[in-house]
């Protein structure tokens, strides 16, 4: 539960920079190439993050074990 709501609070601020980021490129057709990179390499980073936080959720899940006997 803890892990949740850590990621579910990182999640939403990710959001709104992965929407702003859009709005920048869809609006910004004439920035010039080095900045165009920045705006890209932010974008990658978001979900590089989104990325980690979802592996963060998975790795909290509860999951049921699994058992069986061995030699």
């Amino acid at each position: 539960e803890f892990a949740a709501s850590i990621v579910h609070e990182l999640r939403n601020p990710l959001t709104a920079i992965s929407l702003g980021i859009e709005q920048i490129k869809r609006t910004s057709k004439d920035m010039d190439e080095k900045n165009q990179r920045r705006l890209e390499l932010a974008y990658k980073e978001v979900g590089r993050l989104n990325g980690m936080l979802k592996g963060i959720l998975s790795f909290a899940a509860n999951t049921p074990t699994q058992m069986q006997t061995i030699n």
